[in-house]
């Protein structure tokens, strides 16, 4: 049986293909170039956080679009972090915000 932090690090593994694939598909980002970062570690208020999945897209010209993905299984607590210290489901409004992604 896996542990709550395993079956994270499983879901962690199984979307960072999906949106390599989602991303390689896509008309609009076909040529550009793109990187996906498992478990990045981004101060936000002077407080590190890691975010699971962290996607930068270089469109060019200067401009990077970033996306965080946070991957969690709300059934089980890995530990305190985003939404897992017994209050509901936050938004990931701050953590976008905080590392200047375009989306969460």
């Amino acid at each position: 049986m896996l542990t709550p932090k395993e079956k994270g690090d499983a879901l962690e593994l199984a979307v960072q293909p999906i949106e390599s694939s989602i991303l390689k598909a896509s008309p609009s980002y076909q040529e550009k170039t793109f990187t996906i970062e498992g478990q990045k570690i981004v101060t936000v208020a002077d407080v590190r956080h890691e975010v699971d999945i962290w996607v930068s897209v270089d469109l060019g010209e200067g401009y990077t679009a970033l996306f965080i993905f946070e991957c969690k299984n709300w059934e089980e607590s890995v530990g305190c972090g985003i939404g897992s210290c017994g209050v509901p489901r936050p938004s990931l409004a701050p953590y976008v915000a905080g590392t200047g992604a375009a989306r969460g």
